[in-house]
Order: structure tokens, then C-alpha cells, then sequence
């Protein structure tokens, strides 16, 4: 997040195991205009898109990381929720 606010080039990818062990796989890349998404399932293609920003919003019990303007009518996309132990 740090490194799309001062416009860097940054990457990263999360990997997310479901309940029937399915292996979802999404990299996010910012090439210093916007934000790249592209998600797999099983090395399946199953969509990609590109967001303008990211932006953090920080509540009580937890942070939520939002990427903002996303094309395609996506709008607003959440990213990732962590909770805090309070």
C-alpha cells in the first residue's frame, strides 16, 4: 500500500485455500497508474481487472483494505479484512 502511494512499482499475491481445498490465487500488481488484478482458481482463469488505488479504513475491531475505482462497473473491491484481537 505504501509503495502505490509514493507511485512504485509494486507486487504481491495471496493465496486463499477453500473448505474443499480449492487453491485460489490472486496477484495484484501496480505498474504506477493503476492496480492490476488477476485471480485463478485451481489455474483456472477466472477474471481480471485493473483499480485505481488502494485505501486502507481503519474501524475499532478491524482494518479493511479496499482497492477504489475499479473498471468494468466494478466500483469498489475489498481486498482483505483483518481483525483485531481488542
Amino acid at each position: 500500500m505504501k509503495k502505490v502511494q509514493i507511485h512504485k512499482k509494486a507486487e504481491i499475491n495471496y493465496i486463499h485455500y477453500g473448505v474443499e481445498g480449492q487453491n485460489r490465487v490472486e496477484k495484484h500488481s501496480y505498474d504506477r497508474k493503476s492496480l492490476h488484478v488477476f485471480r485463478s482458481i485451481d489455474k483456472e482463469f477466472i477474471e481480471e481487472y485493473q483499480c485505481e488505488t488502494i485505501e486502507k479504513q481503519t474501524g475499532e475491531s478491524e482494518t479493511i483494505y479496499m482497492l477504489k475505482q475499479c473498471a468494468d462497473g466494478l466500483g469498489d473491491v475489498e481486498l482483505a479484512t483483518v481483525r483485531s484481537n481488542k
